[in-house]
């Protein structure tokens, strides 16, 4: 627009740069995609992580929102679940293992941890024990759509493992030194949540005069110091919610 004093052509004081503006265009649409292409390989690796899970139908939508409290146990196992995942962490991973009678929403807690964690962005993945234990089972078959090594490799790896029913079933050599115990020392410095029905506080059989079976008793000394390893342990006794 021509100068008011000497009538000469100048450029407007707030002109912009037109190829400057292109490469910031681009710059920003490049990021967009990345930002896309991250997400998606998120969900993908999420989605085969959670194709090795190993969940009871009747928890597939178990949530906080729908956990119901009977008990100040329970409450408490609620507040438990829910700053276990407050504090949720990669850099400093912690066990959590629940406790108590059959029925009280332990499964239910921690399958709801475990989508919460995906939820925030990272891999998990459930898995009720007696399940796995056939499917790894099942990987000897040499039309298994699973190979062994496979399914342990996911379990390692994963950011978040839970093992529900830990010494629920028949807990054979096989099944306490060839399959809990290469899961459990792998993931030592990562975080896993546990449920359980035996006491933890129960010691070993020859310590134990009553022979009362605790936790320890059935599933071994070796893998029962990785479970207590850094671990909060939550006892929930009460009624059974299935019965109610």
């Amino acid at each position: 627009m021509p100068d008011r004093e000497t009538g000469q052509l100048t450029k407007k004081k707030y002109d912009y740069c037109l190829p400057c503006f292109k490469v910031e265009e681009d710059r920003k649409l490049a990021q967009d995609i990345l930002e896309e292409n991250e997400k998606t390989k998120l969900k993908n690796l999420q989605k085969d992580f959670g194709s090795f899970s190993f969940i009871n139908p009747k928890l597939r939508n178990a949530s906080f929102d729908n956990f119901i409290e009977y008990t100040q146990m329970e409450s408490d196992g609620l507040q438990t679940a829910k700053r276990y995942l407050e504090v949720f962490s990669l850099e400093e991973p912690k066990n959590l293992l629940f406790w108590g009678s059959y029925g009280t929403g332990k499964s239910h807690l921690s399958k709801s941890i475990c989508d919460e964690v995906i939820r925030k962005g990272h891999t998990a993945i459930f898995v009720n024990i007696p399940m796995m234990s056939k499917s790894i089972r099942a990987t000897y078959n040499k039309d298994s759509q699973y190979q062994e090594h496979e399914i342990f490799a996911r379990f390692e790896k994963a950011d978040l493992l839970v093992l529900d029913d830990l010494g629920t079933g028949n807990h054979t050599d096989w099944l306490v030194h060839d399959v809990l115990f290469p899961i459990l020392d792998a993931r030592q410095g990562m975080n896993t949540v546990f449920t359980t029905n035996l006491n933890p506080n129960i010691p070993m059989s020859e310590d134990n005069p009553n022979k009362i079976q605790g936790l320890e008793s059935m599933i071994g000394p070796r893998n029962f110091s990785r479970v207590m390893d850094n671990a909060n342990i939550q006892t929930m006794i009460g009624k059974d919610k299935r019965k109610s």
